[in-house]
């Protein structure tokens, strides 16, 4: 059905019915100009048929002297030569009818073949008798299925009498009856051929209905997915079905984004109150425990549990120190920097721990990177985090793979681990603050890593084969020209 494809239903319902006129159109043309010629054949071959008979029965008239005054007045004489002249004709033609006008005495003589089978001879005087043709000429008539030719019977060289014969014209069945089953055919084929067609496009419009339909189903489920492309209107129904899809995928990730922001913020007010209130007696603790190792020095495992104390208060700072950072991120410093020589400054601190971690590092990097406006020290803290996240998901070690490149206009860094991944149920959640699945982690490196990132107008991504590793991606808009730093 190539015939169909990529049509409109209106090209394809005026194709249909296009083809379904053409057959029988075609037909009742073909039986009417093939009938006319059939007939006209038919006629033909009946002319030139009874105009050999009237030869023979001229000649037959003149050898028997029914041409000759003399005999035409002898009424008996007349019709037994007449009768025995005729009777072999009639009885092969049983629809002939043979005519013998005498013009002296105006009377006709008639023979034709009775209905009862007989062939029989009647004779009757007329009063005005038939036009008389010229001499020598022939005369022919036709009504209908009736075929009349007629000539005159001469003697010296004057007329004495019309010779006429009249025939059923019967056309040849055989043609007709073909050329109608031929036209009848074409029509039962066009109609079916319409009948299939039609099948066709309505089998092919539920098809594609029911495409939309099981697409719309499963863009409840999931809103990624996209219904197939289909040709004509029900295509542009797919189109703006496709793109209502995205569009409520876009307003979805806003209002997540709106509910992600209105947490954070009630969040950050929260964090930042309790650090605040948490921070001052950590300090006093810590203060108090290093004026008890001056003064308690002396006294034996003391200094072992001031050390204790120490590193817990140390540690909590540390986490109170990251829910600030979290709550109320400081207002980036943003200047034209080369992200291959923060990575390079990140290195030279974080290569040992990859050592002692037993983490094999490899290192990717575009020589010519474009730059990118932004805060290096907190695009550092960043890359440190990201490099940290990827060692503790290699406990037993691995490889940690780097990456540098730029494309269409942004600078990238990717982060890609050996370890045991991140399964896909927990993609979505990794960069949401305290989500954390290691024993001990606050859960705030990756929230504090995203919230940087999109400070700077770029994207972090994460995507993760489970039992395969991981991949972090950062994206920042790179710089186009001078112009950009003065922005």
């Amino acid at each position: 059905m190539g015939l169909f494809k990529n049509r409109t239903i209106k090209q394809q319902i005026t194709t249909i019915l296009v083809l379904v006129l053409i057959g029988p159109t075609a037909a009742i043309l073909m039986n009417i100009l093939f009938s006319q010629q059939i007939d006209d054949l038919a006629f033909s071959q009946k002319r030139d048929e009874l105009d050999g008979m009237l030869a023979s029965l001229s000649d037959r008239f003149t050898s028997e002297g029914l041409n000759i005054p003399g005999n035409l007045a002898e009424q008996g004489y007349l019709e037994g030569k007449y009768r025995e002249i005729v009777q072999p004709l009639l009885s092969e033609s049983p629809k002939l009818k043979i005519s013998y006008y005498i013009i002296s005495r105006r009377i006709n003589l008639h023979a034709r073949t009775e209905p009862d089978g007989k062939n029989t001879i009647s004779v009757k005087v007329t009063e005005g008798g038939p036009p008389l043709p010229r001499p020598h000429m022939a005369y022919s008539g036709r009504t209908r299925n009736v075929i009349t030719r007629a000539m005159p019977v001469t003697y010296n060289g004057e007329p004495v009498g019309i010779l006429s014969v009249e025939d059923i014209l019967i056309s040849d069945i055989s043609r007709v009856l073909f050329v109608r089953y031929f036209s009848l055919a074409i029509i039962v084929v066009s109609l079916a051929a319409g009948t299939l067609g039609i099948t066709f496009i309505v089998k092919n419009l539920l098809r594609q209905v029911n495409s939309i339909n099981d697409g719309i189903l499963k863009l409840q489920e999931d809103l990624d997915y996209r219904i197939p492309p289909i040709p004509g209107e029900l295509g542009k129904v797919a189109q703006a079905v496709n793109h209502m899809a995205k569009e409520l995928k876009e307003k979805k990730r806003l209002e997540d984004q709106l509910q992600r922001s209105e947490r954070l913020a009630a969040l950050g007010q929260l964090v930042s109150g309790i650090a605040h209130e948490l921070r001052n007696p950590l300090s006093i603790i810590r203060a108090t425990v290093q004026l008890m190792e001056k003064e308690l020095n002396a006294h034996e495992g003391i200094s072992e549990y001031t050390g204790i104390v120490k590193e817990q208060a140390d540690r909590q700072n540390k986490i109170i120190q990251e829910l600030l950072d979290f709550a109320k991120p400081a207002v980036p410093q943003l200047v034209p920097v080369d992200l291959n020589q923060l990575l390079d400054s990140v290195m030279t601190f974080t290569r040992a721990y990859l050592k002692d971690s037993n983490v094999v590092l490899s290192i990717e990097k575009e020589k010519e990177l474009p730059k990118i406006l932004a805060d290096g020290e907190k695009i550092k803290q960043v890359i440190l985090n990201l490099i940290l996240n990827g060692v503790q998901a290699m406990p037993d070690g691995g490889e940690l793979k780097i990456k540098t490149y730029s494309t269409e206009g942004k600078t990238v860094i990717e982060f890609s681990d050996t370890g045991v991944g991140i399964p896909q149920e927990n993609l979505e959640k990794i960069f949401n603050p305290f989500f954390t699945t290691r024993d001990g982690g606050t859960g705030l490196g990756l929230a504090i890593a995203h919230q940087i990132v999109k400070m700077h107008q770029g994207t972090l991504e994460a995507r993760s084969v489970r039992g395969k590793g991981a991949t972090f991606t950062v994206t920042i808009p790179a710089m186009q020209s001078e112009g950009d730093a003065n922005a």
